[in-house]
């Protein structure tokens, strides 16, 4: 039996930052947010400029009381061609993409050379509202603004967040000085280039790998690797209990206990294998129901994270469909088998 010890510390491992993170989850924001992601801006001639605002207004949300920023690796561009939409985005689009990002919020953008005023460039952005109509904003500077923590850069993030939510440059934490814009038209959406939407899954959901997903799997390969061992102890017990009772047929019915007659080879063999079967018979119990506990853990620590989440103001972040996990355990004589079927 000790030859299972490293196995057994290593199931008690998993379960350590499990519930250490379960404890971590179950304290409840102290007050409500709006949680938004901020896009990369999509431009096809100013791409220092884009990725400058879209981190200065990134920061701007940080610094905005009632709002919390959701992180995004991918641009609107990269959403937008994964998920086929038409050159001028619509109504339908947008809503896939907030599908996709499971999000009630987030702020998307172009921008293009101002060819009015050389040295410039103009932004349109948006803000996306599940089940509202969207806000947009334009501005216009100078192309020169490539530095996020730039002053000036700053304080158009800052005029380009109030236009789009209302919120006025006095919440920000850090002073901003005020920079009065010119109004400018409104910019017509660049067409997406012409390449089939390759893709993957996991880039055009925005999803990382999350702790609990990474727990939830490897509880649920060490259940089913506790399964199989479960299979094979039960396979050894059947074995060491059949060969017991062959060697006991050999012995004379007046003998009843075949550990006390150690004169008999083929006694002292029954014995031993009598008490295999024990020990074998124990192993299997042991982690059948550890491999159905680990397994189980898992499964369900897997679809919770599929369940829709919600933000601070009871918003629901995401498509409110859950998977449906179902396991079927089962242990014979010659193996033991775990199998699970996940149901989008």
């Amino acid at each position: 039996m000790a030859r299972w010890i490293p196995f057994a510390l290593g199931l008690l491992l998993v379960f350590v930052p499990f519930f250490e993170s379960r404890v971590a989850r179950a304290d409840p924001p102290t007050a409500k947010t709006v949680a938004v992601y901020v896009l990369t801006i999509w431009t096809e001639d100013a791409d220092d400029q884009a990725d400058a605002l879209t981190k200065a207004l990134r920061l701007r949300v940080l610094q905005a009381p009632g709002w919390s920023l959701i992180e995004a690796a991918q641009s609107f561009e990269t959403l937008a061609i994964a998920l086929k939409c038409p050159p001028s985005p619509d109504g339908a689009c947008l809503q896939r993409i907030g599908d996709q990002l499971r999000a009630d919020h987030y702020v998307w953008g172009i921008m293009e050379k101002n060819k009015a005023t050389p040295g410039g460039v103009r932004a349109e952005l948006h803000l996306w509202t599940r089940g509202k109509p969207s806000v947009t904003a334009h501005a216009a500077f100078s192309d020169g603004l490539k530095d996020p923590s730039d002053a000036s850069l700053r304080a158009i993030a800052t005029e380009l967040f109030g236009q789009l939510t209302g919120a006025d440059a006095a919440s920000v934490a850090t002073p901003i000085p005020p920079r009065a814009e010119p109004a400018v038209a409104p910019l017509p959406a660049p067409e997406p280039p012409a390449v089939a939407s390759s893709v993957s899954s996991a880039s055009a959901t925005g999803r990382g790998f999350p702790a609990q997903m990474a727990i939830g799997y490897t509880a649920l390969a060490l259940g089913a690797g506790a399964l199989v061992v479960s299979g094979i102890e039960a396979a050894r017990w059947v074995g060491d209990s059949n060969d017991s009772t062959n060697d006991r047929q050999s012995i004379p019915r007046s003998v009843t206990d075949v550990c006390a007659e150690m004169t008999r080879p083929l006694a002292v063999d029954a014995c031993s294998k009598s008490k295999d079967a024990v020990s074998a018979s124990t192993l299997a119990w042991v982690f059948a129901g550890v491999g159905a506990a680990l397994a189980g853990t898992g499964a369900w620590l897997i679809a919770a994270d599929h369940a829709p989440t919600r933000t601070a103001n009871g918003e629901v972040a995401g498509d409110a469909s859950k998977p449906r996990v179902a396991l079927w355990p089962s242990i014979g004589p010659r193996a033991g088998t775990l199998d699970v079927r996940i149901t989008f």
